[in-house]
């Protein structure tokens, strides 16, 4: 198989275990978690292969799969997946930056070099992610504990007009992940009023 084949399996089985209750039970039993393992074997032996678009999609699906399922991956597993994350972040474009920050955190991962890497990569391209990707990596940073004073920095400049396009949770979700870091944002905040009450 290759990087893409495996990483596409994860992606169909994600989409079959978050559509199906009857799938995502049958998924849950140990006896068939088990089957996964060869497809984790051949994960792990090719994940320095697998590029950015790749690996983003394949760490957020098996977080997903983890999520829905009750699926513990094996310890070292993860650790493979952040040390080839800090190794290849700079890389992921927003929505893999965004997708791997969800990932880890649900996957309650706080490797701090895989979060420190990972909040560098998006402090270089921050102005390219839409709401969804600013608001869930922040989420994220804010889930596992990790501040990312550079990061809650220049987010907090973004434009108004901007902000204008982040929903309701999205907002809700960035107000938390500053409130939860405790990373004051007065210019912020005064922003997200200004939106909230037009």
């Amino acid at each position: 198989m290759t990087c893409t084949d495996l990483s596409f399996c994860w992606n169909q089985i994600a989409k079959i275990v978050a559509r199906d209750g009857l799938e995502r039970k049958t998924f849950s039993t140990k006896e068939n978690q088990a089957q996964l393992e060869p497809l984790l074997d051949d994960t792990i032996s090719l994940i320095r292969d697998f590029g950015p678009r790749n690996l983003a999609g394949t760490c957020h699906k098996l977080a997903k799969i983890g999520k829905l399922c009750r699926w513990s991956l094996r310890s070292g597993m993860w650790i493979v997946l952040e040390s080839e994350i800090s190794h290849s972040c700079k890389r992921f474009n927003p929505m893999g930056t965004a997708n791997v920050a969800w990932a880890l955190a649900t996957a309650k991962r706080s490797s701090s070099a895989a979060w420190s890497e990972l909040g560098a990569a998006a402090l270089h391209n921050i102005n390219e992610f839409n709401s969804q990707e600013i608001a869930n990596t922040l989420w994220a940073f804010a889930t596992v504990g990790h501040s990312s004073p550079q990061l809650f920095d220049k987010i907090t400049n973004i434009p108004l007009s901007h902000l204008h396009k982040f929903n309701s949770q999205e907002i809700a979700n960035t107000v938390w992940a500053y409130a939860t870091v405790g990373h004051s944002s007065p210019q912020l905040f005064d922003k997200v009023a200004e939106v909230a009450l037009p």
